[in-house]
C-alpha cells in the first residue's frame, strides 16, 4: 500500500511539475511574442517616411502638441485643472500652445499693456484645442481685432459652466476685470449622457468631466484595480501595442454605438435640469462679475449640427443632445443677463462651410462638430468684437437688456469670408 502511494505521489508530482514547465513556456511565449511585436511597430513607426505616417499629417502633429495639456491633475476648487506645481504648468508649454503659471493660455494679465481687462472662459473651444499658435485662437484674434481690451483666455479643455463659476470665484474676480465672456455650451450638453438620473450611481448634473476615472482609482475593487493594473503595465512596457488594441476596442465600441441604440435620447428632466444648471450658472457668474464691476457677456458657441451650409463628410453625433440641449437654453433664456447665441454663425459667411475630412487645411473651419481652426477662431473673434463694440451703447427694451445677435443675411456672406481666411 505504501509503495503504491509513492508511485502516485510520484506521478502526480511528475504531472504537475510538467504543467507548470508547459504554462511557463506559455507564459514566456506570450510575453516574447508580445515584446517581439512591440518591437516591430516602434521600428516599422520610426523607419515610414514622413508622409506615411498617417492620412493626417497636420491634424496629428496638433494633436500631439495639445496632448500636454489636455492630460489634468486633481485642483481643490475645479476638482481637475493644470498641474498644482506652477513650473509644471509652465514646462507643459510649446511652440503651439503655451500655458503661465496662472493656468493662462498665452498672454495673461501682466500683459494687458493699459488696456482694460478681459477674460474669455469655456472648454477646449474657447481655450483654443487644435488652433496653429496661441496667436490664432478666439483670444489671439480679439486682442489684435481692437484695442480696448486686452483678453486673457481662460478656457480650459473638458471643462462645463459649473468650473467656470468656480475660477471666476475663486481667481479671475481678483484681477478685477472689466468684461467677463463664457463662451460655452458643448460640454454641459454632452455631460448630460453620463448624469442620466435614469441610471443607477448617476451623478449629479454639473459634474465635471473625468470624474468616473477619479471614482475607479479609489475604488476598492480588487477586479477593478487589477484592470487597471494591467492596463498600466501594458501601456508602460508595450505603449505601441497598448495604442493599437485600444484604437481596436474603440473602434468596436464605435460600431455598436453607430446602431440603433445611439439613437436613444437624454430622458427629459434630465435635459431640462441641464439646462437649467447651465442658465444658473451664467447667471451666477453674472452676479458675481458685475457685484465686482465688471461687465457679463454670455456666448453659446458655434455647433456644426446647427449649421444649414455645413460641408460634406464630417461624421456628426447623431445623438442630437447637442441640438436639443441648444433649443431648451434658448427658449428657457429669460433675458435676465447678456447672451448671444453663436450656434450658425458661419451660415452667414460661407455658400458650404469648410470642413475637416482627410486633414486640417488653411481653409478649415471646423475640425469636428465643435472645435474650429484658425479661419474659425477669427470669424468668431470677429463676431466678439463687434459685439463687444456695440456693449457701452445697448439700451434696455421693456425693462431687458438689448442683446442683438448677428443679422447679416445670405446675400452677404460670401462678400465676407474672404476677409478671415
Amino acid at each position: 500500500m505504501s509503495i503504491s502511494v509513492a508511485s502516485y505521489s510520484r506521478r502526480t508530482g511528475t504531472i504537475i511539475g510538467r504543467t507548470l514547465i508547459v504554462l511557463t513556456w506559455l507564459l514566456a511565449l506570450m510575453v516574447t511574442g508580445a515584446a517581439g511585436l512591440e518591437v516591430l511597430l516602434r521600428v516599422r513607426s520610426h523607419w515610414r517616411p514622413p508622409d506615411a505616417q498617417g492620412d493626417r499629417p497636420k491634424f496629428d502633429q496638433l494633436d500631439r502638441a495639445y496632448q500636454p495639456c489636455d492630460t489634468f491633475q486633481l485642483h481643490p476648487q475645479y476638482l481637475f485643472f493644470f498641474p498644482l506645481d506652477l513650473h509644471e504648468r509652465v514646462a507643459l508649454s510649446n511652440e503651439t500652445c503655451s500655458i503661465d503659471a496662472a493656468g493662462f493660455r498665452g498672454p495673461g494679465p501682466a500683459q494687458a499693456g493699459g488696456r482694460r481687462l478681459a477674460f474669455l472662459l469655456g472648454g477646449s473651444a474657447a481655450f483654443g484645442s487644435l488652433a496653429s499658435s496661441d496667436a490664432t485662437t478666439i483670444t489671439g484674434y480679439l486682442n489684435r481685432l481692437q484695442d480696448e481690451y486686452f483678453f486673457v483666455n481662460a478656457g480650459v479643455s473638458g471643462w462645463n459652466s459649473t468650473q467656470e463659476l468656480f475660477r471666476v470665484a475663486f481667481q479671475i474676480l481678483d484681477y478685477h476685470p472689466a468684461l467677463v465672456v463664457t463662451y460655452d455650451g458643448a460640454n454641459d450638453a454632452r455631460l448630460l449622457e453620463d448624469q442620466d438620473n435614469q441610471r443607477p450611481g448617476h451623478y449629479p448634473i454639473g459634474t465635471p468631466e473625468h470624474f468616473s476615472d477619479l471614482e475607479a482609482l479609489i475604488d476598492q475593487r480588487a477586479p477593478a484595480l487589477a484592470r487597471r493594473a494591467v492596463a498600466s503595465v501594458m501601456a508602460t512596457l508595450l505603449p505601441q501595442l497598448n495604442d493599437r488594441i485600444q484604437a481596436r476596442l474603440q473602434s468596436v465600441d464605435h460600431s455598436a454605438a453607430s446602431g440603433p441604440a445611439s439613437q436613444e435620447t437624454i430622458p427629459e428632466g434630465v435635459m431640462e435640469a441641464g439646462v437649467d444648471r447651465y442658465l444658473s450658472n451664467l447667471a451666477r457668474m453674472r452676479d458675481l462679475t458685475t457685484a465686482d464691476g465688471a461687465r457679463f457677456l454670455a456666448v453659446f458657441q458655434p455647433l456644426a449640427q446647427l449649421h444649414r451650409h455645413l460641408g460634406p463628410g464630417m461624421s456628426l453625433d447623431e445623438s442630437n443632445v447637442l441640438e436639443g440641449f441648444h433649443q431648451r437654453v434658448l427658449m428657457k433664456y429669460r433675458h435676465d443677463f447678456e447672451f448671444h447665441d453663436l450656434g450658425n454663425v458661419f451660415d452667414q459667411y460661407y455658400a458650404t462651410i469648410p470642413v475637416m475630412t482627410g486633414d486640417i487645411t488653411d481653409a478649415t473651419v471646423f475640425v469636428d462638430d465643435v472645435h474650429l481652426y484658425d479661419p474659425g477662431n477669427a470669424i468668431v473673434a470677429r463676431e466678439l468684437s463687434t459685439i463687444v463694440g456695440q456693449l457701452p451703447s445697448l439700451g434696455r427694451m421693456n425693462g431687458r437688456p438689448v442683446t442683438p445677435g448677428p443679422t447679416r443675411g445670405d446675400g452677404d456672406k460670401l462678400d465676407r469670408r474672404d476677409k478671415f481666411r
